[in-house]
């Protein structure tokens, strides 16, 4: 059980940063003039992903939970890696064949910290690698816990009769 504990738990934070990647780089590519409506509709959409940090969380907490909580996990992870696998193999393809076309043509705060440009298409690439990567990575750990059927509580056998109450027969006598 004590096992189970750490890897859950790391999968909870790793959810929470994603959230903070992913929220940070949909607005920075996809709203570069920082309108506040769409910036408010990207985080609705990858709020659910903190839904499954909280799963995270109570099944690292609470280890016995976790057999409950499992199909929920999975189901999640699932959810979250088959889309970013079809995205990352899209938008790879849309680069090798020149199909894509970046928001705007650089990331303009790379270029003053890092004193070189990166193509924008380029970058989201290998942002959503990362995160897809380590997805697949706590889906894999996930996969490798086995389910664990609940144990029935032993019952000893009991002979016919024995599970009865005894009743003490109280005579009263009359005067």
């Amino acid at each position: 059980m004590m096992e189970r504990k750490t890897p859950v738990i790391v999968s909870g934070i790793w959810q929470i940063i994603r959230f903070i990647i992913l929220v940070l780089g949909s607005i920075l590519f996809l709203n570069p003039m920082a309108y506040v409506g769409t910036s408010l509709l990207v985080v609705l959409l990858s709020a659910p992903s903190l839904a499954l940090a909280v799963i995270c969380f109570f099944a690292g907490l609470h280890p016995p939970g976790f057999a409950s909580l499992r199909g929920f996990l999975l189901f999640g992870k699932a959810f979250e890696v088959i889309p970013g696998l079809l995205l990352l193999i899209l938008q790879g393809g849309a680069l090798y064949f020149g199909i894509a076309r970046p928001v705007f043509d650089e990331v303009l705060f790379l270029n003053t910290i890092s004193g070189y440009s990166i193509e924008t298409a380029l970058l989201f690439l290998y942002i959503l690698a990362g995160v897809v990567l380590l997805d697949l990575i706590f889906l894999i750990v996930l996969l490798s816990y086995r389910a664990e059927p609940d144990s029935p509580v032993p019952r000893r056998e009991s002979m016919p009769g024995e599970n009865l109450p005894v009743y003490t027969i109280t005579e009263i006598e009359e005067e």
